[in-house]
C-alpha cells in the first residue's frame, strides 16, 4: 500500500508545488466609487528640491481583495492621473475596503492649476494644485 501512495503523494505535491498565484491585472471589476472629500493635489517646493507633485485620495473597492493604484498619464494635455483596480488574486475581507492612492511625481516643472484624476466608471475630478513651501 506504502508503494501505491508514495508516486500520489509525491503527483500531488509537485502539482501543488507547480501551482503559483497569477500576476495582478487591472480590473473595474472591484471598483466601487471614489471619496470626494479625501483628494488632495500640492507641489513641494521647499528647498533644496527638486520640486515634486504629490497626489492622494481614497477610492472603495468591492472588498479586501482589490487593491488601487494611481498613474500619471501623458497623454492629455495638463496634469491626468488615471486610477485603476487590481484584483490581487486570493481570498480578501467581504466588506467594502478603503484603499489610499498616492502619486509622486519627481522633478515636476509644471505650471497647471489643477489634476483631474480619471476613474474607472469614466468619471473624473478635478483638484487643485496647492503649493507647500
Amino acid at each position: 500500500m506504502t508503494k501505491t501512495l508514495l508516486p500520489l503523494l509525491l503527483a500531488f505535491i509537485a502539482i501543488v508545488g507547480c501551482a503559483h498565484t497569477p500576476d495582478p491585472k487591472a480590473s473595474t471589476e472591484g471598483y466601487i466609487g471614489k471619496e470626494d472629500s479625501t483628494w488632495k493635489a500640492w507641489t513641494n517646493d521647499m528647498p533644496p528640491g527638486p520640486r515634486s507633485l504629490h497626489v492622494v485620495g481614497g477610492v472603495t473597492v468591492a472588498n479586501g481583495r482589490y487593491g488601487a493604484l494611481i498613474k500619471l498619464s501623458d497623454e492629455t494635455p495638463g496634469v491626468h492621473c488615471l486610477v485603476e483596480v487590481v484584483d490581487k488574486g486570493g481570498m480578501g475581507t467581504t466588506a467594502l475596503t478603503s484603499r489610499e492612492v498616492h502619486l509622486i511625481e519627481s522633478n515636476y516643472d509644471g505650471t497647471d492649476p489643477q489634476v483631474t484624476v480619471h476613474f474607472p466608471d469614466s468619471t473624473t475630478l478635478d483638484i487643485p494644485i496647492e503649493s507647500a513651501q
